[in-house]
């Protein structure tokens, strides 16, 4: 079962919400899936069955094994609330967590793809913007100045989306 999810700041001050939407299999391999892993419970034989969390933790491998063998049920009410601040790998512009967003986009990419994705998908787009950001040395620029300010305009959340940024 998984639900909704708010996000605080460092003051426990809500700063955005999670969207809840039904986990449908096609849109989480090739775009994204609305599951938000601190607002997830689940029995023990969930894991048993699935098997636990890969090696970078990736919520989308485990989430594909689960719905391979169990029903995923949704519920709009918020169950948890994810703090989000500076020292957090999510947040930081550090070159070692930046080996993790690699990864993460990587394994995203090869995930899409072993399950039928297209290569054009959202998730494998994702994957190849970051590394062209990333060899050129602007990932962390375009990521944490360019694109919150640009996601004020409605033009640029249509473009941004069909991207898949």
């Amino acid at each position: 079962m998984f639900g909704g999810c708010d996000i605080i700041d460092e003051a426990g001050k809500v700063i955005g919400k999670r969207p809840v939407k039904d986990f449908i299999l096609k849109e989480a391999v090739s775009d994204r899936h609305y599951i938000f892993l601190p607002a997830v419970f689940y029995r023990r034989e969930v894991v048993d069955k699935a098997g636990p969390f890969n090696a970078l933790g990736n919520d989308l491998d485990f989430y594909l094994r689960v719905a391979d063998s169990f029903e995923l049920y949704r519920t709009d009410k918020t169950l948890a609330k994810w703090r989000r601040h500076h020292g957090s790998i999510t947040a930081s512009r550090e070159t070692k967590d930046r080996k993790t967003d690699r990864q993460r986009f990587r394994e995203d990419y090869l995930i899409c793809r072993q399950h039928g994705g297209s290569i054009l998908a959202p998730r494998c787009r994702r994957y190849f913007i970051f590394v062209a950001l990333d060899r050129l040395g602007l990932y962390h620029f375009v990521n944490f100045a360019v694109l919150p300010r640009l996601r004020r305009y409605s033009f640029t959340n249509t473009m941004v989306k069909i991207l898949g940024a």
